[in-house]
């Protein structure tokens, strides 16, 4: 009875590929390839959205920051965020849309420097190293000492105060 079926349908899929015009192959082809691309991109959004999540939810820091200071090697960076909230995490820092992960694919938190003024933040692998340099409002001492004890708990990470 199986075997009656399969010769059916493989007979029906002949009868098709043989009056299907190429036209319609073309169109059929298209139509798949941009499916894959766009479940791909929503696969990737969607990972996104769950670290951005994660980040949130996981947050150590909040801060309504106004320059960022981006250093990769001996290239520097910065960029003015005009007031833009940064959420810092045991799992990355999340500047608006753009996530920068700690602690997952092999990037790790390297070292963190809190100084009146600004927080430093510094990643990486083995490969590669990046700092990025955060602008906020100046801390007292009680409120250095809580952050520097906050992100030790949280990280494993003993900030440098630098006064």
């Amino acid at each position: 009875m199986a075997g009656i079926s399969l010769a059916i349908s493989l007979g029906s899929l002949l009868v098709i590929v043989v009056n299907f015009p190429i036209q319609k192959w073309l169109f059929l082809g298209t139509g798949i390839l941009f499916t894959i691309i766009l479940i791909g991109l929503w696969v990737r959004e969607n990972n996104k959205m769950k670290m951005a999540t994660l980040i949130v939810e996981n947050k150590i820091l909040q801060i309504n920051s106004v320059v960022v200071s981006h250093k990769n090697g001996k290239r520097s960076k910065i960029e003015d965020l005009k007031g833009m909230e940064v959420l810092i995490s045991y799992f990355g820092i999340l500047l608006d849309s753009k996530i920068i992960k700690f602690n997952q694919e092999h990037i790790r938190l390297k070292a963190v420097e809190i100084q009146h003024g600004f927080i430093s933040i510094t990643y990486g692998t083995d490969e590669w190293i990046k700092n990025i340099r955060l602008i906020c409002s100046i801390l007292d001492e009680e409120q250095l000492k809580r952050l520097s004890e906050k992100f030790e708990y949280e990280t494993g990470i003993k900030p440098t105060i630098l006064l």
